[in-house]
């Protein structure tokens, strides 16, 4: 599985057209035997946000904690990070989880109050 193709399955989940995103996303599992570590982050990530689209909130977390383990084990840039911290506190909120969520907003020292410089 090449970026073109795990980029089109996530366009295909952005247009809720989740069957096709689906066939793009089943390709997963020969990405795992093949890719490299980068690519299977941002495919992770991904497969989360399509298992989130898709109902299955359990899935989504964990391919987001596959996501995790491979970002805090290798050299991955930190913007990549942050997609997945996003997704995972996204999740914990969809799921009820505002315990975790909110843990992790005051452990990125977040506030309502914070100048953004982007």
């Amino acid at each position: 599985m090449a970026k073109p193709e795990i980029g089109l399955g996530d366009i295909y989940r952005e247009r809720n057209q989740l069957p096709a995103a689906e066939d793009y996303f089943r390709r997963l599992r020969k990405a795992e035997l093949l890719s490299h570590v980068y690519d299977l982050v941002y495919a992770y990530n991904l497969m989360a946000k399509f298992m989130q689209a898709s109902g299955n909130f359990d899935q989504a977390l964990m391919y987001i904690d596959k996501s995790a383990a491979l970002f805090e084990t290798y050299s991955i840039p930190e913007a990549i990070g942050q997609v997945m911290k996003h997704i995972r506190a996204t999740l914990w909120i969809i799921t009820g989880r505002l315990d975790l969520a909110e843990d992790w907003v005051a452990s990125q020292i977040l506030t309502s109050h914070l100048r953004l410089l982007f």
